[in-house]
């Protein structure tokens, strides 16, 4: 930050001449150094969900407070930005599939303090098992979920023949559950996923969530296969 700022005013006193050299100093401080600061910030203790909470209501902040809080919500991380290509590595190496647009499908949301980051493997489709593989962040945590549109389960859709065989044929690994109060989700495990929520903010975000995924795709059922091995046979058998 000092050499920055001992570039800027060595640029500013030397004149019109410097200008690019001033332009891109503050360049790299505005998007380079503030925006390491704030990960920095959030990967501390529970800063990151003090941090969402003050954005959700900023009415008793000072002006000053205000300034400081718009630059970090400016800064944060976005999980369309800062995590998909994470995500996708993931999805692909749990699934062993391709990184690419062959393979995976790729669906976002964005709202302000929501945010997912849906995939569904392509090939799946095919075998009229059309799960969504979801990492969802809600304030400052994130959880890897395994879900299918309700409406697909619903008698008279099309897939529902085809998942209610897949859930007989799984020996108690899948029951579709409705997600919480969503309306929209089914869960594909029984109870539900486990209710897993970790900082996002922390270097090791993508350890974790590869093995959250891990726990819902390796579970076995009694004769010692996974929900992984059950869809690549379906997907042997089409």
């Amino acid at each position: 930050v000092e050499i920055i700022n001992e570039v800027n005013d060595a640029s500013e006193k030397r004149g019109k001449k410097y200008n690019f050299r001033k332009q891109f100093s503050q360049h790299i401080e505005r998007n380079i150094l503030v925006k390491a600061k704030v990960r920095d910030l959030l990967r501390e203790g529970d800063n990151a969900t003090t941090i969402h909470k003050i954005l959700m209501d900023t009415k008793m902040l000072s002006e000053k407070d205000k300034s400081t809080i718009d630059k970090i919500k400016i800064n944060m991380p976005s999980l369309k930005e800062d995590y998909l290509d994470g995500w996708k590595q993931i999805v692909s190496a749990v699934c062993d599939v391709k990184n690419d647009e062959s393979e995976l499908e790729v669906e976002t949301l964005s709202s302000h303090l929501r945010e997912e980051l849906k995939i569904q493997i392509k090939r799946w489709d095919g075998t009229q098992l059309p799960f969504t593989l979801m990492l969802k962040r809600e304030d400052a945590k994130f959880s890897v979920k395994l879900l299918i549109w309700g409406r697909y389960v619903k008698r008279g859709n099309e897939y529902f023949d085809s998942l209610e065989e897949f859930k007989n044929d799984s020996n108690g690994i899948v029951e579709y559950v409705e997600w919480e109060d969503d309306g929209y989700w089914c869960s594909v495990l029984p109870g539900g996923e486990k209710n897993e929520t970790h900082n996002l903010y922390k270097k090791c975000w993508k350890d974790e969530a590869k093995s959250i995924l891990e726990s819902q795709l390796l579970v076995e059922n009694k004769e010692g296969k996974t929900l992984l091995q059950l869809i690549n046979d379906k997907l042997e058998q089409a």
